[in-house]
């Protein structure tokens, strides 16, 4: 795997720098995974422009973006897992990193099936550029949204069906 870093000059903290990176495998397996969501479709969602699947934590997501200084660079697609000792891990690619380019084609504004897809189009080989921040957010890429409780008022409960009683079988002679 073939790798090139660059330092992004910056004047906000943490420092960002981008790796460039080509990763090729015979077995088309390149070893790493990215978020459900990305940065863009956090945004719109957080904008109300589009709705959730309930299976990223938006939230969380931009946060985290924004405290490791991602959301300035425009959007991006956060890699998940990256398996040790895969191609993408001997090219530098690490969780938390942000996808901004892949085969020369800026996907920052791309919507993750999008980004996906490009990937699967290199059938094992892709060139990708990844966004690197000194601080490096802890948790998950894709940690769950908690379940919304039901508040159950007087309404809903004067609503509920009621059981029908049973019926006894009539019987002829």
């Amino acid at each position: 795997a073939k790798q090139r870093e660059r330092t992004m000059a910056s004047s906000a903290t943490p420092l960002v720098h981008t790796l460039e990176a080509n990763i090729s495998s015979e077995s088309g397996k390149l070893g790493f995974r990215t978020s459900r969501l990305s940065i863009s479709d956090a945004r719109a969602i957080k904008n109300n422009k589009a709705k959730s699947d309930g299976q990223t934590n938006w939230q969380q997501l931009l946060t985290d973006c924004e405290a490791a200084g991602f959301l300035h660079y425009g959007g991006g697609l956060a890699v998940s897992y990256v398996e040790e000792g895969s191609p993408a891990w001997e090219a530098g690619m690490r969780p938390w990193d942000i996808l901004v380019k892949v085969n020369d084609r800026d996907v920052r504004l791309c919507a993750a099936l999008d980004v996906s897809a490009q990937i699967a189009m290199g059938a094992g080989k892709v060139t990708v550029t990844v966004l690197k921040s000194s601080h490096t957010p802890q948790g998950p890429v894709d940690a769950p949204l908690p379940p919304k409780k039901k508040k159950r008022s007087i309404f809903t409960c004067m609503m509920a069906p009621i059981a029908s009683p049973t019926k006894r079988p009539s019987s002829f002679a």
